[in-house]
């Protein structure tokens, strides 16, 4: 971005562990990191203090969506700090069980969070991550404003059509086109590259075909 990196913001939104907020802080960036579940909360601020971190990463404690509603985690049995959210009462993927000491109010989008901010941001976010199994497109609604505002330099999110659809009932291909739409407002042209994992056995026509409904490469 060419910012000193103690001026540049990174965004972690579905932090888990805080494995890439820690990184940034550990270059001299400021980052903040947004995680739902409260063991992965305590986990991210035991290692910010653990590597006095304390100055460059914060951790807002809640979940980040398009609208304030109470949700659910769930889990799966070999993955119990990676939660799964479900808004509908309804276990969102085959597997998954229900932490019934965890329920998860989706308290914050990114507009509501961010809206006195968003003019002194532009140009001191330089990525955002985002990976919050399946609620990602939501992520996005709740953050038109910051998206076009702030003007981050970079975005990397999970892709997974799986999650997608049953939590969100998107596509790959449509959160893809949502996530490019999300930067139409900015002045400058940007080339765009998306690597989710199924690329690795992808034909080059199907790439093709993903970027064209995305709307531009």
């Amino acid at each position: 971005t060419g910012l000193h990196p103690s001026e540049a913001l990174f965004l972690d939104i579905g932090s888990n562990l805080g494995t890439f907020s820690m990184a940034m802080a550990a270059l001299g960036y400021r980052a903040i990191a947004f995680e739902a579940m409260p063991i992965n909360q305590k986990a991210i601020k035991h290692s910010a203090c653990a590597n006095n971190f304390q100055s460059h990463l914060h951790v807002i404690e809640s979940g980040v969506g398009r609208d304030q509603v109470d949700c659910q985690i769930y889990v799966v049995s070999n993955n119990a700090q990676n939660g799964i959210v479900s808004c509908n009462g309804v276990a969102p993927l085959a597997g998954c069980v229900k932490v019934d000491d965890i329920k998860v109010n989706i308290k914050v989008t990114l507009d509501n969070l961010l809206g006195d901010s968003l003019r002194l941001l532009r140009g001191k976010v330089g990525v955002v991550k985002i990976d919050v199994e399946g609620f990602e497109p939501w992520v996005i609604d709740g953050g038109r404003k910051f998206f076009s505002s702030a003007s981050p330099a970079y975005i990397v999110t999970e892709i997974n059509s799986g999650t997608l659809s049953k939590i969100s009932n998107y596509t790959g291909m449509e959160y893809i086109r949502k996530v490019c739409l999300a930067f139409h407002h900015r002045p400058t042209e940007r080339r765009y590259s998306f690597i989710p994992p199924h690329f690795r056995t992808a034909t080059p026509d199907r790439i093709s075909r993903i970027f064209t409904i995305a709307g531009r490469v």
